[in-house]
C-alpha cells in the first residue's frame, strides 16, 4: 500500500456520522515516509487527537512507527489514549499501551478505524 492509498483510507474512516469536524494534516516527507496529525471533533464536542508517523515497508505495507490516539471530553479531560511511547516497559505489550482513568494497561496497536469504533460503541450524544 502506498502512502497516498493510506491517506485516502484515513479520509474515508474519518467520514463517520458521529464526526462533526476533521482538521487533518497529511505530510509526505518522501515516497516512503509520512506523517498524519489530526483533530477530530465529534457531535458532542469530544475530541480525538491523532498522530501517526508512517513508513512504507518493502513497498507493500504502511507501518505506523509512532502513534498516539488521545480521546478527551469537550472539557479537555482524557477519556483514553493509545500510544507506543517507550515509557512503560512493565506492560507486557510494551511499547504499545492504553491510558485511562483506571491506569495504564496492555494493548495491541489499534488503528484509527478501531479507535473510532471504540468511541462509537460508547458514544452518548449530548
Amino acid at each position: 500500500m502506498s502512502l497516498d492509498s493510506y491517506f485516502n483510507n484515513i479520509d474515508s474512516v474519518l467520514n463517520h456520522p458521529l464526526i462533526r469536524e476533521v482538521r487533518c494534516q497529511k505530510e509526505k516527507r518522501s515516497s516512503a515516509v509520512g506523517l498524519i496529525v489530526a483533530k477530530v471533533t465529534f457531535t458532542d464536542d469530544s475530541e480525538l487527537h491523532i498522530m501517526e508517523y508512517l513508513e512504507v515497508e518493502a513497498e507493500v505495507e504502511v507501518e505506523r512507527k509512532t502513534y498516539r490516539y488521545h480521546y478527551q471530553t469537550h472539557q479537555k479531560q482524557m477519556i483514553f489514549r493509545y500510544d507506543n511511547a517507550a515509557h512503560h516497559p512493565e506492560i507486557p505489550t510494551y511499547p504499545d499501551h492504553r491510558h485511562a482513568d483506571s491506569g495504564i494497561s496492555e494493548s495491541r496497536k489499534p488503528d484509527i478505524e478501531e479507535v473510532i469504533s471504540e468511541i462509537a460503541s460508547q458514544y452518548i450524544a449530548v
